[in-house]
């Protein structure tokens, strides 16, 4: 007797993400470095959060941070190392974050960040610096 192949459940239409990030000083002071992230999203959706995070010793500076309209974004709770932006509202198209982050020596870095929220996949970037 065979056993009846299981058959997928559908899924709902998740909206895609890309995401890019840059530097956007000049390198000049070796203390500090502007960094710049883009996600990109397929379509609107509802509560969204984005995260940040930088290797140690690094730090991101709550109050550097410059999000999209709509956006509150906070430290996240004993790590100096990371923030959390959120909304009840994240609309389709570019969504770009602007933060500070203070390196100790000029070692590479590391900015991981992602978006996550309802009818979207999570997605996480990587970007050394």
């Amino acid at each position: 007797m065979r056993t009846p192949a299981p058959t997928p459940t559908p899924t709902a239409n998740r909206g895609k993400i890309s995401g890019t990030a840059s530097r956007t000083d000049t390198g000049a002071d070796p203390t500090t470095a502007t960094l710049e992230t883009v996600f990109t999203l397929s379509r609107g959706i509802g509560n969204a959060t984005a995260d940040f995070s930088i290797n140690a010793p690094g730090t991101i500076s709550s109050g550097s941070v410059t999000a999209p309209s709509g956006w509150s974004c906070s430290a996240k709770p004993l790590d100096p190392s990371g923030i959390s932006c959120t909304t009840n509202s994240a609309q389709p198209g570019e969504l770009t974050f602007r933060l500070n982050v203070t390196v100790v020596n000029q070692g590479v870095y590391t900015l991981t960040y992602g978006l996550s929220g309802t009818g979207i996949a999570t997605s996480t970037f990587r970007y050394d610096f």
